[in-house]
């Protein structure tokens, strides 16, 4: 629910005021999300720095990618270490929920730093950020996963009775705007139901707004994340794994500086938000 809020208010802010810069605008976004936070948590948060797990990067490149964009990563080579530690800079509320206010990919041993530069930046416009090995996500990144969900969406009263009934479809509901067909849906089905809302005209310029089918495919899985991170396969099987995390307060351009010791890098940090 909180997510779906901070996507909201992204949007709302989009629209600067007059004389406002983008920055002026994200400031007052965060303000505001901060403020909502705090009130909903009844206190203050706190910042730990903790590793949350082991990446294997067995292709010597990592990347990267907002999910909508994984075609077009942030690629870091020359990765010597098999596995990279994945840390991060969390801020974390009494009631368990977390932010991710900076990601942190480590290589082996940091030693002795003695460089640090920007190596990239990340585009971001799912709030969510993919960290893989490339080879991994080249091979296995799918575009149809195992599923066929059904998703009714209801941005007004109308569109989910009249499926319901002339489709004599069950189904469930799953938050204010979502509802999900019990039974897997064919593709058959789905092309009909596609076909009816066309000859709809309120719903017949975008019928996939208001149904769609989910197969849980690997964008799926991240764009529908309900965790603040998690480790999870990058195709249909349980292995390789790529790691997803939720980007702070959310979209944005963000800066991923490298840290090098005698030329060697031991450390990737992307910061989205500005904290020490």
């Amino acid at each position: 629910m909180l997510r779906s809020v901070r996507r909201f208010f992204r949007r709302l802010f989009r629209r600067l005021a007059p004389g406002e810069t983008e920055a002026d605008a994200r400031r007052r976004l965060i303000e505001l999300i901060e403020s909502m936070n705090a009130y909903r948590e009844t206190g203050p948060p706190t910042l730990i720095e903790r590793e949350l797990g082991v990446l294997r990067v067995h292709s010597g490149t990592v990347v990267f990618a907002d999910p909508c964009y994984i075609s077009s990563p942030l690629e870091v080579s020359g990765v010597s270490e098999s596995d990279v530690k994945i840390c991060a800079l969390l801020q974390t509320y009494s009631s368990g929920m977390s932010l991710v206010l900076r990601l942190i990919v480590q290589f082996g041993d940091p030693g002795d730093v003695d460089s640090r530069q920007l190596i990239g930046k990340v585009s971001i416009d799912s709030a969510k950020i993919v960290v893989a090995d490339k080879a991994d996500i080249e091979n296995w990144w799918t575009k149809v996963g195992p599923d066929r969900i059904g998703v009714i969406s209801t941005p007004d009263d109308k569109v989910l009775p009249l499926l319901t009934t002339k489709f004599s479809l069950a189904t469930t509901k799953v938050n204010p705007i979502r509802f999900e067909v019990i039974h897997p849906v064919s593709e058959t089905l789905e092309a009909e139901i596609i076909a009816y809302l066309k000859t709809v005209p309120r719903y017949a310029q975008y019928p996939g707004t208001y149904f769609n089918v989910q197969t849980n495919n690997s964008f799926d899985r991240v764009n529908f994340l309900d965790e603040t991170w998690s480790f999870m396969s990058v195709g249909n099987a349980g292995s390789p794994m790529m790691f997803a995390c939720v980007t702070g307060y959310g979209d944005g351009i963000y800066n991923a500086y490298g840290e090098f010791s005698r030329g060697i890098l031991h450390k990737i940090i992307i910061r989205f938000a500005n904290v020490e």
